[in-house]
């Protein structure tokens, strides 16, 4: 009986632990929903809300940056695209979408050497991707005509962000 007892108690602890990083989660769940709806502003108060409740979320960082981004606020956006790819706790996959969308938000503000370098790194943590390969190229392209023309211009770029994807 008394095993049931600290066994139920240890049970208790677990789910009351768990509990308490729900309100974390609970933010970034809203702060999606009001991203999909198009409501940058709404979402970026929901992710801030959830790092001030778990300052180490991957997932906050990532969708507050997208959703930065997608609101045209670009250095702020940089920052936190940044810090998500840099957590190096987190898989090769993931940190290269957030370097993927980092060089997306940084050819927006025509930073297109710091652009080209993140799909580059990119790349080294996801090969296979496709949009990052044409997004690379084409940079590497734009800075080329750049320094053989001595101008500069912008174009249509794959730039979809890769929004999202930690829910």
């Amino acid at each position: 009986m008394q095993r049931y007892v600290i066994l139920l108690a240890a049970l208790l602890a677990a789910v009351s632990a768990l509990g308490q990083q729900m309100p974390e989660r609970r933010e970034v769940r809203k702060g999606n929903r009001l991203y999909n709806k198009g409501e940058y502003q709404q979402s970026i108060e929901r992710y801030g809300r959830a790092l001030m409740l778990d300052p180490a979320s991957f997932e906050a960082t990532y969708n507050l940056g997208n959703a930065l981004s997608k609101a045209e606020m670009y250095d702020k956006a940089e920052q936190m695209q940044n810090r998500a790819a840099a957590d190096t706790l987190r898989s090769d996959t993931e940190r290269a979408e957030a370097y993927y969308n980092l060089g997306n938000t940084q050819f927006r503000q025509k930073k297109y050497r710091e652009a080209l370098e993140s799909y580059k790194r990119s790349l080294l943590l996801n090969p296979d991707d496709r949009e990052a390969k044409y997004n690379y190229a084409y940079t590497k392209h734009l800075l080329d005509d750049e320094q053989k023309n001595g101008g500069g211009g912008g174009g249509d770029q794959n730039q979809q962000n890769k929004d999202q994807q930690n829910q």
